[in-house]
């Protein structure tokens, strides 16, 4: 009987020490788990403060189709590359073409297209040759006949549904009048300007615009020491090439010479290279300026139409025989600086 008591007394005291080493051991893991560093935790931020970083609206986006055709951006010149980022209201997939003016040469090859995003945007970018300096012109132009059935429907074949200051007319054909819309940025190199803004611009078409007595007047002559700058205005049509040039006295020259194409309000500028800084020309006091119609190389049906062939329904003060038509010729006299 003794024996069986110390028994079970030995084996209620190993159940106690057992549950008390648990205990112990239970403990012992608390208080680690309580040591181990913990990560601090980020305040709570409002989904509204952390998206920050989408893009505004841009506001033509807001009228992607209408007619009323609408152009904004820039173009950037660094080193040999030319960018253009800019916004439209155009539809989906419109294809942008875009036309790049060396006054001193001319810019052959290259896919020069850029397609027009949901959201209206298109961007381009192209390099230059290392011989490129100088004035640039660059035209951005939306043309519907050149875009698929779709775009092509929805702005009319030939372009005549299509309005607004960036509306012109398109030389796409000698026989049906096209329109297009264009967006025309110049960058002067030589003056150290390396980018340029889209801004619409602002036509004014006088009462007598569009009519055979011809008037071309308001000249403005510029000068720096590259080129020539000639500006002025008129009644004539929209699409009328113009020819500037610079006769010098005891000289026969063909370098000294410019081309301009009438804008929508018949006004015109004209550039083309300096006389007075080129080492050609030793010795020059006084020279002539002129601006005169080029009818033959005109191709708008609507100019050929009212001038008729070679400018010979041109009347007025200014009108003179060329050959087997008519041209209408204004000459300035020019003091070398």
């Amino acid at each position: 009987m003794m024996r069986k008591t110390i028994s079970l007394l030995a084996i209620a005291s190993l159940f106690l020490l057992a549950a008390c080493n648990q205990d112990k051991e239970i403990k012992e893991a608390e208080s680690a788990e309580a040591d181990v560093p913990t990560p601090s935790r980020e305040p709570d931020i409002p989904k509204e403060e952390v998206v920050q970083d989408e893009p505004e609206d841009v506001a033509v986006s807001e009228n992607i189709g209408e007619m009323d055709i609408d152009f904004a951006g820039d173009v950037k010149l660094e080193g040999q590359k030319l960018t253009i980022d800019g916004q439209s209201n155009l539809l989906e997939g419109s294809k942008l073409y875009v036309q790049i003016d060396w006054l001193e040469g001319y810019l052959i090859g290259g896919n020069r297209v850029a397609l027009v995003e949901p959201d209206g945007s298109f961007t381009f970018e192209t390099e230059l040759p290392e011989k490129v300096d100088g004035h640039l012109t660059v035209e951005i132009k939306f043309e519907p006949i050149n875009q698929n059935e779709d775009i092509r429907d929805h702005y009319g074949e030939t372009g005549d549904r299509l309005e607004g200051p960036f509306v012109r007319l398109s030389d796409y054909d000698q026989e049906t009048q096209y329109q297009k819309a264009s967006a025309i940025l110049e960058i002067a190199q030589n003056s150290g300007q390396t980018e340029a803004e889209i801004i619409a611009p602002e036509w004014n078409q006088p009462e007598d615009y569009g009519t055979t007595e011809i008037r071309i007047d308001s000249i403005d002559v510029t000068k720096d020491d590259e080129y020539i700058y000639v500006l002025g205005k008129s009644n004539l049509l929209e699409g009328t090439k113009l020819r500037g040039r610079a006769l010098i006295p005891n000289y026969i020259t063909s370098g000294f010479i410019g081309h301009a194409t009438v804008n929508p309000d018949g006004s015109f500028r004209i550039l083309f290279e300096n006389p007075e800084t080129n080492e050609r020309i030793k010795i020059l006091a006084d020279y002539e300026i002129t601006v005169e119609t080029d009818i033959v190389g005109t191709s708008y049906p609507d100019v050929l139409t009212t001038y008729g062939e070679n400018g010979r329904k041109m009347t007025g003060s200014l009108v003179e025989d060329e050959g087997e038509g008519k041209m209408a010729k204004v000459e300035l006299q020019e003091k070398a600086e």
